[in-house]
């Protein structure tokens, strides 16, 4: 059904009140959200009230969409690519995240890891951009361009240990960014991650087989649905907002709580330290549960639990390490992982300190970088490693990979990356024997 506006002309109020003019016939077809929305009365006649907006950014969409009707508005630059393709997403406008895509494409030159990486001709940044918002597969051949200038940033000329030494090089100053965390895609910093592995394989290499080894996987076993736990009313109410509202309600079945997707042990474990009368046989928190009684906890707002659970892990930081699978919370990076998606509410840094400052202690490769860096090599190719480690901590993983590489030079008799400069730049190869200054 055609609007009942298209063929007039619209005020789109924008941030601040500031207003721009659009045919309302562009915004129809341009936009299946802004169709919807022009469908309906509109509350002021003539109006369009987008008020969360940016009118310039609106302006330069407008442009590329009708160009003659916009001449004075801004040109699509690298300035204002990133807020009109937010604005593409926002409103669903292929035509305009096309014509973005082929913008990125066609000024690919100075695109690399050298500009800044909040500028779209950074690499990274212009690669997260694709990823985020141009990630229709229609658009495969549009991005095709960015991505592979992605591919060279990231691949060493010549493989080469000094040549990858020379990529870290650039990545580490952007890894650096206080704004690393947002400005670059979960994925592209997997792939920074990696690289940095890979220039050190001469050092992670088993001086017996040459392999790198892992570490068992350790997830739990499987819940038994159908399972019941006996709980006092008072204490889940008393614990849980959230089961508090739930109770308040009538039970399907009077004197019977259907939690059908929670564990039921970790339920007793949880009962255990809410009311130690009637659980003797619940099993004790412990590491081998606590991942599994924390999620509860956040489940239902349970603080006390949450706090428990906080000073356990604070109390018993010589259980953690790197040198525990990466699945266990014995691993100070699931440790730290479990910290900012569980315990990251107002109040809780004197609990979480501990285990925060331990993980800063366990990343410093001061002094260590030969026993470090094997043991991050092998959790960041673990299979899992994306899920198991949170986005922050990953970040941090990344710092000082980038940043072990400082001080570090190709031994000029075997090439691996054995030898380390000490403060009078004289060294041994751990590979060869020789020494070198």
């Amino acid at each position: 059904m055609e609007s009942s506006v298209s063929g007039s002309r619209l005020a789109l109020v924008c941030k601040g009140g500031a207003t721009v003019q659009a045919r309302a016939a562009t915004l129809v077809s341009a936009s299946p959200v802004l169709r919807d929305a022009l469908d309906k009365p509109l509350p002021t006649a003539a109006e369009l009230r987008l008020e969360e907006d940016d009118a310039k950014t609106w302006a330069a969409a407008l442009r590329l969409l009708e160009p003659k009707e916009h001449p004075e508005a801004p040109a699509l630059s690298a300035a204002n690519l990133e807020s009109v393709l937010v604005l593409a997403d926002k409103y669903d406008m292929a035509a305009v995240r096309c014509i973005c895509v082929g913008f990125m494409g066609s000024h690919m030159t100075g695109t690399g890891l050298d500009p800044p990486l909040t500028s779209p001709i950074n690499i990274l940044r212009a690669a997260t951009l694709i990823e985020r918002y141009c990630a229709q597969p229609e658009l495969k051949p549009h991005t095709a361009p960015v991505l592979s200038v992605l591919e060279r940033a990231l691949t060493s000329a010549d493989d080469s240990l000094t040549s990858m030494k020379e990529l870290l090089d650039k990545v580490a100053p952007h890894v650096d960014n206080k704004s690393f965390q947002e400005l670059v895609a979960p994925s592209l910093q997997i792939r920074l991650m990696r690289v940095a592995v890979r220039s050190m394989r001469g050092l992670e290499a088993c001086a017996s087989c040459g392999c790198l080894h892992g570490f068992t996987d350790g997830y739990p076993g499987n819940w038994k649905h159908g399972a019941t736990v006996q709980a006092r009313t008072a204490t889940l109410a008393g614990a849980s907002p959230v089961l508090c509202e739930a109770l308040e309600k009538p039970l399907a079945k009077p004197g019977e709580l259907r939690l059908e997707e929670d564990d039921p042990a970790a339920w007793g474990t949880v009962l255990g330290m809410l009311e130690s009368a009637g659980h003797g046989a619940a099993a004790p928190l412990s590491w081998a549960n606590l991942e599994a009684v924390l999620v509860l906890a956040d489940k239902y707002d349970m603080a006390a639990v949450r706090c428990i659970c906080m000073g356990f892990m604070a109390s018993r930081t010589a259980d953690l390490g790197l040198a525990a699978p990466l699945a266990s919370p014995n691993n100070i990076l699931k440790a730290a992982t479990l910290i900012e998606r569980y315990c990251g509410q107002p109040g809780t840094m004197p609990y979480t300190q501990p285990v925060t400052s331990l993980l800063d202690y366990a990343l410093d490769c001061a002094g260590k970088r030969q026993e470090l860096l094997p043991t991050l090599a092998a959790h960041v190719l673990h299979r899992g490693f994306p899920e198991l480690v949170s986005p922050s901590v990953q970040v941090k993983v990344l710092r000082t990979l980038a940043a072990s590489v400082s001080g570090m030079r190709p031994c000029t008799s075997c090439g691996c990356l054995h030898g380390f400069t000490a403060s009078t730049y004289s060294w041994k190869c751990a590979q060869c024997g020789r020494g070198h200054c």
